[in-house]
């Protein structure tokens, strides 16, 4: 009996995890703490005009962001982020957009067919740029609810960066501080 009730608490206590979403890349785990959007004309320069970027984070950024200059609300803690960049302009709503991701280099290359592009970052302290920018090479994002007037984005993503096959949803809130080099 004893036994039975030491297996029943290790299975309740290995159920017990951070609460937070997790993502994975490059042997970094990313505990999703917050998710926040933006929308604005360009995050990316070379995809459709009209853009959303979703960042999920280990930390709360949409206050810092909102308080002070983006460049350092995310380099001056260690932090980890993924990013997704896509157009804006959904064509069914609020049925599921889809937009296939790729490689670009936000200014003038991108493989064919890139629609959205999606990186995996990491920041050590008081860096100015990263040390860890992977980008997707392909894969999907896919929007499936959008509440413009709730500043709600929903969605999903599946993408593949290095070795690395990652797969999980988003439900971002807008953010006034997510602005074109938010995330660079």
């Amino acid at each position: 009996m004893t036994s039975n009730c030491r297996c029943g608490l290790l299975l309740l206590l290995a159920g017990c995890g951070s609460g937070f979403p997790e993502v994975t890349s490059a042997g970094r785990t990313l505990l999703v703490k917050e998710q926040i959007y933006g929308q604005a004309d360009y995050f990316c320069g070379n995809l459709a005009n009209g853009q959303f970027e979703v960042l999920l984070t280990d930390m709360a950024l949409c206050d810092a962001l909102k308080s002070g200059p983006t460049s350092k609300a995310l380099h001056t803690v260690e932090e980890l982020n993924l990013r997704l960049i896509f157009p804006s302009t959904l064509t069914v709503v609020p049925k599921v957009n889809t937009f296939k991701v790729g490689t670009t280099d936000c200014s003038g290359n991108a493989a064919p067919g890139t629609q959205a592009t999606v990186y995996f970052s990491h920041n050590t302290a008081g860096n100015t740029s990263y040390d860890l920018n992977l980008q997707a090479s392909s894969g999907t994002v896919s929007v499936t609810d959008y509440n413009k007037t709730a500043g709600a984005l929903q969605g999903s993503y599946d993408v593949t960066i290095g070795s690395d096959h990652l797969v999980g949803t988003f439900d971002a809130k807008l953010c006034g501080g997510v602005v074109p080099g938010v995330g660079k």
